[in-house]
């Protein structure tokens, strides 16, 4: 037979003298408060860092790409932006002449979280494919700005280059990965 389970069927040991079941309740939550508030907290691993070398490479822009290198330094105030500078390659193989236009940039980035926005200032068109095309390419040549993720590993970026165009982008260190 069995017998269903109770209060008065259960047996238990009796309660030492001066303990209830209140004080027992008090003393469990005593014990779990200091346990959280002792207890070390489960710092969140750090941010992925994007200083050091990267190269990059866009997908097709009108018939261009666009690709280069660049370095982010370490930024200049805790906290503050991470400058950076490159020199982009826009490779344009099925304009009529073929064109290429190599430009030094310097830029600016900010991170938070894995989202890392960079934004450029063209410092000068070092050439121009044609070199007829020089004076059209001067007056006409926008920044080369970038809203990219980067991995946990910090060795790799992908997101959306925007200028006169948008197109995939994609950073990785390159073979030396000097990273700091």
């Amino acid at each position: 037979m069995i017998v269903p389970y109770s209060r008065s069927t259960a047996r238990s040991a009796p309660e030492p003298k001066g303990v209830s079941q209140l004080s027992i309740s008090r003393v469990t939550a005593a014990c779990l408060a200091s346990l959280a508030l002792g207890a070390p907290a489960i710092a969140a691993p750090p941010a992925p860092s994007p200083v050091g070398a990267w190269e990059f490479k866009t997908g097709d822009i009108a018939g261009c790409t666009i690709s280069g290198k660049m370095t982010v330094l370490k930024p200049t105030e805790t906290g503050g932006p991470y400058p950076c500078r490159f020199e982009s390659v826009q490779a344009c193989t099925q304009a009529k002449p073929p064109a290429a236009y190599k430009v030094a940039q310097s830029c600016t980035v900010n991170v938070s979280g894995s989202q890392v926005v960079i934004k450029s200032k063209i410092q000068k068109i070092i050439s121009v494919t044609p070199d007829w095309a020089m004076p059209q390419v001067a007056r006409n040549y926008a920044p080369d700005d970038f809203t990219v993720d980067i991995n946990a590993t910090a060795s790799q970026m992908t997101g959306t280059f925007y200028s006169h165009g948008q197109a995939k982008v994609t950073f990785w260190r390159p073979s030396n990965g000097l990273t700091s």
